[in-house]
Order: C-alpha cells, then sequence, then structure tokens
C-alpha cells in the first residue's frame, strides 16, 4: 500500500507498511534515532506512531532530531523512530522499497474481521525447535480456530483455510551456499 504524507507542507506519495509492536524486535532491529512503538501504542485506542527509513529521515527530513509528527491523511501521527541505514525489508514478506512502518492497532475493525485474508504473521521460532513441531502446532491451532470459526475459514467451492510457516531465511536467501556480493 502506499500513502500520502506531509512532513512540513510537502505532499510526499509513500510506499507504506502496517506493522504490529514487536516487529522490529522479531527482526533483531533497534532504531537508530528514536525508540520501537510501545505496549500502549498496541493498546485499544493506543493511537498511532510511525517508524521511517533512514533515507526518508535524511533526505525528508533533513535527518532533523528531535523527530517530529507526519501528516497522514488529515491526521498528525508521531514519528518516533528511524530505522537504521542498512535495514532491508524482508522483500518475501512485505515487498521492496517500503519507507514508512504505520503502527497497526490490532483491535481496530479491519484487523479483527476474521474473513480478512491480507494480514501477514512474522514470527521468531524458539531457538532448537524443529520446524515439522512447530507446523504441527500450527495446524492445530488453526483447525481450532476453524471449528470455532467455521463461516470464516471456509472458502469459495469447498474446504477451508490452512495455516504453514516458511524459514524467512530461506524464502529470501533460498538454498544459494553462500552470500553472494553483485555490484552495479
Amino acid at each position: 500500500p502506499s500513502a500520502t504524507v506531509s512532513v512540513g507542507n510537502e505532499p510526499v506519495r509513500l510506499t507504506t507498511f502496517g506493522v504490529s509492536r514487536r516487529f522490529f524486535e522479531v527482526l533483531g532491529v533497534r532504531p537508530v534515532v528514536g525508540r520501537e512503538f510501545t505496549d500502549g501504542e498496541n493498546a485499544p485506542g493506543g493511537g498511532n506512531a510511525v517508524m521511517v527509513s533512514y533515507a526518508f529521515w535524511r533526505d525528508q527530513m533533513g535527518q532533523r532530531t528531535p523527530l517530529d509528527t507526519i501528516r497522514v491523511g488529515g491526521s498528525e501521527v508521531p514519528i518516533v523512530g528511524v530505522l537504521p541505514r542498512d535495514f532491508v525489508q524482508p522483500a518475501a514478506l512485505i515487498g521492496s522499497d517500503v519507507e514508512f512502518w504505520l503502527h497497526l492497532d490490532p483491535n481496530e475493525r479491519r484487523y479483527t474481521d476474521r474473513r480478512r485474508r491480507d494480514l501477514k504473521v512474522l514470527a521468531r521460532v524458539e531457538s532448537g525447535a524443529q520446524i515439522s513441531r512447530v507446523r504441527r502446532d500450527l495446524s492445530a491451532a488453526q483447525r481450532l480456530v476453524a471449528a470455532e470459526h467455521p463461516a470464516a475459514n471456509a472458502v469459495p467451492g469447498g474446504g477451508s483455510l490452512g495455516a504453514g510457516i516458511n524459514s524467512l531465511h530461506d524464502a529470501t536467501v533460498g538454498t544459494a551456499p553462500r552470500p553472494v556480493l553483485v555490484f552495479l
């Protein structure tokens, strides 16, 4: 998705992505300026907040601190953090060129609608956990949810939704035996 945002008087069209409270923590990423999203922002009605890319902070904000607000639609939203210059978002999950990460309110109606099919989950598996065991546990949990909410899990033409797990490393790097540097 994208949004038109303004810092000062200049509207800019940005690629955006909504994330939950611990998204960057799961990825092991800490902001270079500011802070991460807070638990309070993750609470019902906790308010919006955004984190911006280093390039956006440099090019659109002139590396200004303290961080300011940004106008998204008709609302002023606080910029709470700047991601590291070398942060590379997981393209397999969210695509590329995201400059603006908006905090999601998990209790907002559009995120509690069980008919939505576009939400993705990123999680860190406990060290030493076997992926096959995690797949079984996730499938068991999904079957319980499907039994509780059969209409929301129905697929046109029969059947129901499923759950799966993939390694972010495998989805982004694949089976390459070692890293490859590409110079353009």
